[in-house]
């Protein structure tokens, strides 16, 4: 027998070891040693390759605890270099290296790997925002959307499933029109209120919430009206609950990101408290500045100081 015939046998039994036993695996995997199902791994995959028959092989795989261990060493494996992925793209995505998150991610669009899934969408939602015309974000953001929608099939409680379907739909519905937006209104609200359900510790999530309130809180009368005549009810919230939010996302993670403590003196001055609102401000202000969401809050809040006739 050939050696390329040998690899395809291998190959073919891998890959039927594998489904057999993947979800007893799944199951397991937390209890196996890394390093062992590694090693172990190796060792069998030399012993089938060097051996002069395939015969041998199939006999000692008949084994149920041969069976097992095999899976579970393919399984493993295949775990370990998931994790690897999924802390390159944490490092590439702090490094602004979306289209190289893509690129890497975008193979595994088909796992059942919750983690990778999610961020491979948090990659291309960033990737969109460099497309041209509003007609290719929203193509590229519905099949971002399709990533998100399977990690949530796999885990409709993962805070950040929630997260980025909320993210996606909010963008969307962005290009679609106000139609879209105040339909999908509550469905948005929802999700963003999964994920600070499942996820409390993250200031993101309570960030997001916050700035849908803010948004919502921030409609006229008047539009409010309009919107009403012409689409439904909209959606309602009030700026103090936009404040609560904001401020929980500052109580998870204190002073962790500008535009959180822009978006609090905001809401304190559209609550007519200013000097809670300074305070805030003059935080922003001081904050320093690495990305461009630094750039702008500090400019607003450089902005609405002067406003406030705030000079030092």
């Amino acid at each position: 027998m050939s050696r390329v015939l040998r690899l395809l046998q291998v190959q073919r039994v891998q890959s039927c070891l594998q489904q057999a036993f993947f979800n007893w695996a799944k199951k397991e995997i937390r209890v196996l040693r890394p390093k062992s199902i590694s090693t172990f791994l190796k060792a069998h995959a030399n012993f089938i390759i060097k051996s002069s028959t395939f015969s041998p092989v199939l006999l000692r795989l008949k084994e149920p605890a041969a069976l097992l261990v095999f899976s579970a060493a393919s399984v493993g494996t295949a775990a370990m270099a998931d994790a690897e992925l999924s802390s390159q793209a944490d490092q590439l995505y702090d490094q602004m290296e979306y289209a190289k998150i893509v690129e890497i991610l975008e193979p595994k669009k088909e796992c059942d790997d919750v983690e990778l899934l999610w961020r491979l969408a948090r990659a291309m939602y960033e990737q969109h925002k460099r497309l041209g015309s509003d007609a290719e974000k929203l193509s590229y953001l519905q099949q971002g959307k399709v990533t998100v929608e399977r990690a949530m099939q796999l885990n409709d409680k993962h805070p950040n499933c929630h997260k980025w379907m909320a993210i996606y739909l909010n963008a969307i519905t962005k290009l679609q029109g106000s139609r879209a937006q105040i339909e999908q209104g509550q469905v948005i609200k929802g999700h963003m209120l999964k994920a600070c359900e499942y996820g409390p510790s993250d200031p993101t999530n309570w960030h997001l919430i916050g700035m849908w309130a803010f948004t919502v809180a921030d409609i006229s009368w008047t539009m409010r009206k309009l919107a009403q005549v012409i689409f439904g009810e909209p959606p309602k919230a009030t700026f103090q609950e936009a404040l609560e939010y904001f401020l929980k996302a500052e109580e998870a993670q204190p002073g962790s990101y500008s535009m959180n403590l822009l978006m609090i003196a905001k809401s304190y001055q559209k609550l007519k408290d200013n000097d809670n609102a300074i305070v805030y401000l003059k935080k922003t202000r001081d904050y320093p500045v690495k990305t461009m969401d630094d750039q702008q809050a500090h400019k607003e809040a450089v902005d609405l100081l002067k406003y406030l006739g705030v000079k030092d």
